[in-house]
């Protein structure tokens, strides 16, 4: 059972990838949008705006903490030590699944009542959120962007860089499209949304099209590895490291090898079914044709997520 999850998971992650490969282009004419942009305030951009400046400044500071400039040469000891203080864990094993300690779970998923209550303390730039949010909950100057029939946005006609022209805001919104095991496709009900102010990229959300709430963010955006929004589980946020994540928050559900680097995630399932998610990652970028390695087991990209069964 073991196997088939992992291979499971490893082939919706690759449909997922191919979809959002598939799926994002630029926008290379005009369309009618009055049928689901329902503000005078909003345009659509033909092209993403490049970064700014004062984001590109952040951006190297943020590597400068984050990233080893020696290629892999920082020794994992100390706060970036492999092993665990209580040696129970080794980071640098790929594989660890957690047992699950939610009576009459599926225990096969490793699921941590701990979960639930990290997620009543995630908080970004130290101001406590709750899932599912609004745009508006992310700041007045977002609210705007409810005024977009999501729905109505396409494959065809995306991503789409939509710009508040009062206060220079923008979001990138691509669509997610399911590939089914019979091969055949179809929109989800799900938008992955890259918010910016006029300055900084902030987040990523994942978003429901028809109510247009928010029900995951993430550190990393499709044009910038960092968010200026500060995103932290109980104080545990980009820049921590692994050891200090587990001092807080003890056996995860499972972690593994993902992509570019190791993904830690703990998970939990309440009464009405919602899954409840948060990923922490140590993964490498690129720069050019270069790899650019994080320190060993330092947190550099986070995610939280709650599937509420409502996207498909």
């Amino acid at each position: 059972m073991k196997t088939l999850r992992k291979k499971g998971i490893a082939l919706f992650l690759i449909f997922l990838v191919m979809g959002l490969i598939l799926a994002i282009y630029a926008v290379e004419e005009d369309y009618d949008t009055s049928d689901f942009i329902k503000s005078k305030d909003l345009k659509i951009e033909k092209k993403s705006p490049k970064l700014t400046q004062q984001h590109l400044k952040y951006s190297m500071q943020k590597k400068k903490v984050l990233f080893d400039d020696k290629n892999k040469k920082q020794r994992a000891l100390g706060r970036y030590s492999n092993i665990t203080p209580d040696k129970k864990i080794d980071w640098s094993v790929v594989d660890l699944e957690g047992k699950c300690d939610i009576p009459g779970a599926d225990e096969m998923f490793g699921y941590k009542k701990k979960t639930l209550e990290m997620f009543d303390k995630i908080s970004i730039d130290g101001k406590k959120i709750t899932l599912p949010m609004t745009f508006e909950d992310l700041g007045k100057g977002y609210k705007e962007f409810e005024n977009i029939d999501y729905i109505k946005i396409s494959e065809e006609k995306q991503p789409f860089i939509i710009k508040n022209t009062k206060n220079n805001y923008y979001i990138k919104v691509v669509n997610v499209e399911l590939i089914h095991n019979d091969g055949h496709t179809e929109d989800a009900f799900e938008k992955y949304i890259d918010v910016y102010n006029k300055d900084y990229f902030i987040i990523q959300l994942t978003a429901e099209s028809r109510t247009k709430k928010i029900y995951g963010l993430e550190t990393q955006g499709f044009d910038s590895y960092f968010a200026k929004a500060d995103l932290r589980v109980d104080n545990i946020g980009v820049g921590n490291t692994f050891n200090e994540m587990y001092a807080k928050f003890g056996e995860p559900s499972m972690a593994f090898l993902s992509g570019k680097g190791r993904c830690v995630v703990y998970q939990g399932v309440n009464k009405q079914g919602n899954i409840y998610t948060i990923s922490f990652y140590s993964k490498s970028i690129k720069e050019g044709k270069d790899t650019i390695y994080p320190k060993p087991n330092v947190i550099t990209d986070i995610e939280v997520y709650l599937g509420a069964g409502a996207f498909f």
